[in-house]
Order: structure tokens, then sequence, then C-alpha cells
């Protein structure tokens, strides 16, 4: 068994799915609009609910989720 590749003391794998992969928005103002205009838009794949974070790993940047574990913070809800 061998130990994950890792970048800056952190997983790779774990970056990738939890930041490299996803948009990356300059300010809290801009990832919740973003996050409001996509539930606005009603097609038929569009989450319910969006939750925004702080990304721990591009350096302040924010992303969109719909998965919530308590960490994060609805879009709607300011």
């Amino acid at each position: 068994m061998t130990a994950p590749k890792r970048q800056n003391g952190h997983a790779v794998e774990k970056v990738e799915r939890a930041c490299i992969k996803k948009l990356r928005y300059p300010n809290l103002e801009t990832a919740r609009a973003a996050g409001l205009h996509y539930i606005g838009l009603g097609a038929h794949d569009a989450p319910k609910e969006l939750w925004w974070y702080r990304c721990p790993h591009c350096a302040g940047g924010y992303h969109l989720t719909s998965t919530n574990n308590g960490r994060k913070f609805n879009v709607a809800i300011f």
C-alpha cells in the first residue's frame, strides 16, 4: 500500500475534489451572486439550495457546493 500523493501537506486527491475541479470566486459577494443566479435559473438539474465556503486551498477564494456538512453557509441567507 502506498501513501497518497501530497502537495503542501495536503492529499492531492482531496485538494482536486475540494478545490481544483470547482469554480473559484474571488470574494463572497461574487460567490453569493453566482449561487443565487444559478438557483434562480430553475433548471431541472439545479439544486434547491447552495452553500458557500471559503477555500483553505486556494488563497482565500470561495466555492459553492450543493452539500452542507454544517461548516458552510447558505447563499440565500446573509
